[in-house]
């Protein structure tokens, strides 16, 4: 079941990377699609009870929107993490509200995988998910949370 999990997680990959390709591309009489967002920034800490965490992001015409979540401590504060990431999405691309389903952990293949759930005002829910690398979970979380989201920014959806 982990092979089969790890293959559909590297053929999302693979869409995404086609999509941008794609989305980029100049094409007559098509407006161009919005760039994804670029993170810049990824900050978060955790008390006894609480967790914070803000994420920075960069639209493609150069403006950086700061978000942040604060609420209760739980493991490796990936929820706040991506809370944080929504509501920078929100700040850049306010028409299309997005609510967090909750963010996992996993480990598939010896791989550490960070799984993220959201659902736009249409209910139709979106999933991500990014490798853990070099240890950077904050990032991956981030990550996890624009792939579940991106391709509805684009257009691609």
């Amino acid at each position: 079941r982990q092979a089969e999990l790890l293959a559909e997680l590297e053929a999302i990959a693979h869409e995404d990377s086609a999509a941008l390709e794609s989305e980029t591309a100049v094409r007559p009489g098509i407006a161009p699609r919005r760039a994804r967002p670029v993170l810049r920034r990824v900050l978060s800490f955790s008390t006894t009870w609480r967790s914070e965490a803000e994420v920075t992001l960069e639209a493609d015409e150069g403006g950086q929107v700061v978000g942040a979540a604060v609420g209760e401590r739980a493991a490796h504060g990936l929820q706040m993490l991506a809370q944080a990431t929504i509501d920078a999405v929100h700040k850049l691309h306010g028409e299309e509200p997005f609510s967090l389903g909750g963010t996992w952990l996993a480990e598939i293949l010896g791989r550490e995988v960070v799984v993220c759930f959201v659902t736009p005002a249409d209910g139709r829910e979106l999933v991500g998910a990014a490798l853990v690398r070099g240890g950077a979970l904050k990032e991956a979380a981030v990550r996890a949370t624009l792939d579940a989201v991106n391709r509805r920014l684009a257009g691609l959806e």
